[in-house]
């Protein structure tokens, strides 16, 4: 009996990693291992232990909730949406008009770093927020086949490291599906 209830739970965790990868029309990622995908409602309650919650906030539309996801203190968040067919912005450009937003609307949140990155021959908008002791960073890869996709990790200051290294991890893993 015991060893019948190992096995069950055993295929329960495995059914259950696969079903943490990201779903999306125009890339594949391989998250970090233990990454654990989580709904929205958790997700905010996370997030709700953040000074500065982010995504109560800004997600207004439920295609941000797309993919969800924690990982040792860092909440992650992984969305898709398609651009208008005329929108022939650049990544350059929209760096340029991201940086312009905080000229013209300033707030207590301030860049560390903005800068575009070729990460698997895919040029990469990547953008560090700092507001008090918390940190986010974006990243969006850029469009394809009309599409964007958008990431985002938020956490606080004394997890950079493992923030800029659970980025590295989601970056290096990230392929177009041709």
């Amino acid at each position: 009996m015991k060893n019948i209830f190992l096995l069950i739970m055993f295929v329960i965790c495995v059914a259950y990693s696969f079903a943490q990868e990201p779903t999306s029309e125009i890339l594949s990622i391989v998250m970090p291992k233990k990454a654990i995908k989580i709904d929205k409602k958790t997700f905010l309650s996370y997030e709700n232990r953040f000074k500065h919650p982010k995504y109560k906030n800004e997600l207004t539309h439920e295609f941000m909730f797309q993919n969800l996801y924690y990982l040792k203190g860092v909440l992650i968040t992984l969305y898709e949406a398609e651009f208008s067919p005329d929108d022939n912005r650049t990544l350059l450009q929209i760096q340029r008009e991201m940086y312009g937003m905080r000229i013209d609307n300033p707030t207590e949140e301030i860049v560390n770093y903005s800068r575009i990155e070729l990460i698997n021959g895919i040029q990469t908008y990547i953008c560090e927020y700092q507001e008090d002791n918390e940190i986010r960073i974006t990243f969006m890869p850029q469009r394809f086949k009309n599409k964007w996709f958008q990431g985002s990790l938020q956490f606080k200051k004394s997890q950079k490291k493992e923030g800029e290294k659970i980025l590295a991890d989601i970056l290096n893993n990230i392929h177009f599906k041709h």
